[in-house]
């Protein structure tokens, strides 16, 4: 679309320079009424339709930048409700209590004489 819009804009410029030309054909007596008229309506044609097609171009970027960031926001809301995050902190105390039953049943003792920790 960006590259439509680029072309539009061209061809509005290269439109208006006919209708400059036909307009300087009367400085030296042969003006060109067609070229006046050619260049004027298709010159602002081609900018309006530029314009128009510009700016449905910069509405579907906002869209879409609106869809990612509201996607972004709901994936972070999920971890920030209170319901999650105790149920998220039992889970790691439940792991951190196993976890910390079996470093105890595999300690070693320091000495031959000491006898192994009971749990």
């Amino acid at each position: 679309m960006r590259l439509i819009v680029l072309l539009l804009s061209m061809g509005s410029v290269v439109l208006f320079g006919y209708a400059l030309a036909g307009m300087g054909g009367y400085l030296l007596g042969k003006g060109r009424l067609d070229y006046v008229f050619t260049g004027l309506l298709g010159g602002f044609g081609a900018a309006v339709a530029a314009l128009l097609l510009w700016k449905k171009y910069l509405d579907m970027i906002l869209m879409e930048d609106t869809r990612e960031k509201d996607r972004d926001n709901s994936e972070r809301n999920v971890f920030h409700t209170p319901a999650s995050l105790r149920h998220a902190s039992s889970i790691f105390s439940a792991e951190a209590d196993a976890i910390e039953k079996r470093t105890e049943q595999m300690r070693l003792p320091l000495n031959e004489n000491d006898p192994p920790s009971e749990t």
